[in-house]
């Protein structure tokens, strides 16, 4: 995340981890540090083959609570960096069936483990690897998923506000323009990735005289 009105909206959301790329080459790279920074949200700094005294730099300017390897750093690394109060995360570009063997040196030093696509670019391909090959994967070490996640269908739902609930006590006045704008980028985004809108449905009370909308890609429903 760069711009401090993303990572407000996205601090407010209740997510787990919010990520800030410190790999110069990256698009996303945080050049200067956000007037706001997530205060209910783990933070994470992405790192690629950097001096470990760079990493602690930037975990102190930015108060990061995880740091996020995706180099060819040791394991002699990630336990210095544990021995200064910082969970670590370690991706590995699985090709093989060898993710026990790539991983066993870092074993009981990394918070979790993230498998990924091999690319030049150290991650960000948005292309999916075989996952079968993690049936080889028998560390104790949990593990993220990164690489082309893409979901096959999802639902877009219109706000809807019931008679019993607290907003309607309340006398919530209903944002229509929020409403529109929710609804026009859920489609834009189905289609984008490739889905297509296949049901409607109706509740009691929904905005704007509007609908739930199912979107799916072809051959999944």
């Amino acid at each position: 995340m760069k711009y401090s009105e993303n990572i407000w909206q996205l601090d407010k959301t209740g997510i787990d981890m919010m990520g800030f790329i410190f790999h110069e080459k990256s698009p996303r790279h945080v050049s200067e540090k956000p007037e706001y920074l997530p205060v209910n949200t783990l933070r994470v700094g992405v790192f690629v083959d950097k001096d470990v005294n760079y990493i602690l730099s930037k975990s102190r300017e930015f108060h990061l609570d995880i740091v996020q390897l995706h180099g060819k750093e040791s394991p002699e690394t990630c336990a210095y960096l544990r021995k200064n109060n910082l969970e670590v995360i370690k991706a590995f570009h699985v090709e093989d069936v060898d993710a026990d063997v790539i991983t066993s040196p870092y074993s009981g030093l990394c918070k979790f483990f993230l498998f990924d696509t091999p690319c030049r670019e150290h991650g960000g391909s948005g292309k999916k690897f075989n996952w079968k090959l993690l049936d080889y994967y028998h560390g104790d070490t949990p593990f993220l998923l990164s690489g082309g996640l893409n979901p096959d269908s999802l639902t877009v739902h219109t706000l809807a506000i019931k008679r019993s609930s607290k907003l309607h006590e309340q006398k919530y006045e209903q944002q229509e323009e929020d409403v529109a704008r929710m609804v026009a980028l859920g489609r834009e985004t189905a289609h984008a990735m490739g889905m297509r809108a296949y049901y409607l449905y109706r509740q009691k009370y929904m905005a704007q005289n509007l609908e739930n909308v199912g979107y799916s890609k072809g051959g999944r429903v």
